[in-house]
């Protein structure tokens, strides 16, 4: 292992999924509370956890995901969508990042944003392989805090197409080498099958592809609305960034309860949820 990829190891990526910032049956709807509850605890790690290099990552929530279904723009140009309705969805995605950033300037955290639709483009709805992240790395390595988001992309073979937040990340994975991939959102992780009985027996401890179509009855759909395919594409994203950096390992968890994106870091083997490596 070199130097560098040593220093790597102790680069975190979180996501605050939607369904935590957002009520996601209610369109551009904040969770404003339990937002700024999440935001002091990332500025309780960037404070006292100096040897974490955080990128921060933000889902679309209720601000994208309505207006991406009203102007169909999954389906791309010309298939359905607009140029004019992708602007509008961008915006939305767009302000909700900016939101998240100013809670955390408040609390006199160093927040960037980086817009992927500025940085990147994609082909067939993968951001392609190859672009720059270099100011990514000069944002970690200079104790600022990245925060990227869920985003429209102008795409070569549909005009444009949705990046999910984890899309984001699996791009930048491959070149930034997280040891953790941290997805937080509103349930406790992958369940056996359909939400029932007890949660610590039912949830799913550990998934890699070797043993994904065990646990396809479980992989249902999200609460609200949702275009990006709900917990059944976040599992297939979280491998997608485990193949695209072996080290990683993602965990998906229940961001709610107080100290627990600090628990989540800090002490990963005492958090609840569902571990996603490459071979588990």
């Amino acid at each position: 292992m070199t130097a560098d990829s040593h220093a790597l190891g102790r680069r975190v990526f979180l996501k605050l999924g939607g369904s935590l910032l957002t009520d996601k049956t209610q369109p551009a709807t904040l969770r404003v509370s339990l937002g700024r509850q999440l935001a002091r605890q990332i500025a309780h790690l960037y404070f006292q956890h100096s040897e974490i290099q955080l990128l921060l990552g933000v889902g679309a929530g209720s601000f994208g995901h309505f207006l991406a279904l009203e102007h169909d723009v999954a389906q791309g140009i010309p298939q359905g969508g607009s140029y004019y309705g992708a602007a509008l969805t961008a915006d939305a995605v767009a302000r909700l990042a900016r939101q998240v950033v100013a809670w955390l300037l408040e609390l006199q955290v160093p927040a960037w944003t980086v817009a992927p639709s500025a940085c990147w483009q994609s082909i067939r709805q993968h951001i392609q392989p190859g672009p720059d992240v270099s100011v990514v790395k000069s944002l970690l390595g200079r104790r600022i805090l990245p925060v990227v988001h869920g985003d429209v992309m102008l795409d070569t073979s549909q005009g444009v197409s949705i990046a999910s937040t984890e899309e984001v990340f699996r791009h930048l994975a491959r070149h930034l080498c997280p040891r953790q991939v941290l997805l937080a959102g509103e349930v406790k992780g992958v369940w056996h099958e359909p939400e029932r009985g007890d949660v610590k027996t039912n949830i799913v401890r550990d998934i890699d592809r070797g043993s994904l179509n065990r646990y396809v009855g479980g992989l249902r759909g999200s609460r609200g609305v949702d275009i990006t395919g709900g917990m059944a594409s976040k599992v297939e994203q979280a491998l997608r960034i485990v193949e695209a950096s072996p080290e990683t390992e993602v965990l998906i968890f229940d961001g709610r309860p107080p100290h627990a994106l600090t628990l989540a870091i800090v002490n990963p083997a005492d958090t609840f949820g569902t571990r996603i490596a490459k071979s588990c």
